[in-house]
């Protein structure tokens, strides 16, 4: 990911190599934001990159020799991988646009390929990345929190005294890593009458221990 963006990893699956170089021109004013992992002239060929180098989207022609697009999402989506996709087709058939649906594909787009509707969807995959990111890391953050405040609650019972033997095996269950292992606790006794430095202070050494027990 490069700073200020996210960085999108692009694979490009067509037969016909004018068309490949096409879409991977179409979209050079996206050059700070999409990187390109290769492009494939069959499906099996696309597999091969793929598993070289797994992309977050893939943009793929429908009919293709020894393996067409559908075939070709269908075996990266077993892979249970979170990989996006366009596809790109001369074919306006209802019965691909319906199967191209249930495999959950982005965008269905008709040959000859407009730039405009190749850098908007491209766009709009990026955009919905970004937002799950942001999600992912309130998710994160959440945990985080909820588990400094656990090990707090928990250190502060061991210092006093007031934790029992079931507690403390429901504490091994909840942080894993700590069982196997040597467990050093230290004491601090602050005298400070700035009890919000104090209080920072001890945030940043629970933060910090709780890190490298990580």
């Amino acid at each position: 990911m490069k700073k200020g963006g996210i960085h999108l990893k692009v694979l490009v699956v067509d037969d016909e190599k004018w068309i490949r170089k096409g879409i991977v021109s179409k979209l050079k004013g996206l050059a700070d934001e999409v990187e390109f992992t290769g492009e494939a002239q069959s499906g099996r060929e696309a597999l091969t990159l793929f598993d070289n180098c797994p992309a977050d989207l893939v943009i793929t022609d429908i009919k293709m020799p020894d393996m067409d697009g559908l075939e070709l999402i269908k075996d990266i989506k077993s892979r249970g991988l979170d990989t996006k996709f366009i596809i790109i087709s001369g074919y306006a058939e209802f019965d691909f646009a319906k199967k191209a649906i249930e495999l959950s594909v982005k965008k269905y787009l008709l040959k000859p390929i407009m730039e405009e509707d190749i850098v908007n969807a491209v766009k709009s995959i990026m955009n919905e990345v970004k937002q799950n990111n942001a999600i992912q890391k309130k998710v994160n953050d959440i945990a985080l929190n909820r588990d400094k405040l656990l090990i707090e609650k928990i250190l502060n019972k061991i210092i006093h005294s007031e934790i029992d033997d079931l507690e403390f095996e429901n504490m091994m269950d909840y942080f894993p890593y700590l069982r196997n292992t040597y467990v050093m606790l230290i004491c601090f006794e602050i005298n400070s009458k700035d009890k919000k430095a104090a209080q920072s202070f001890m945030d940043l050494i629970i933060e910090q221990t709780y890190k490298y027990g990580e």
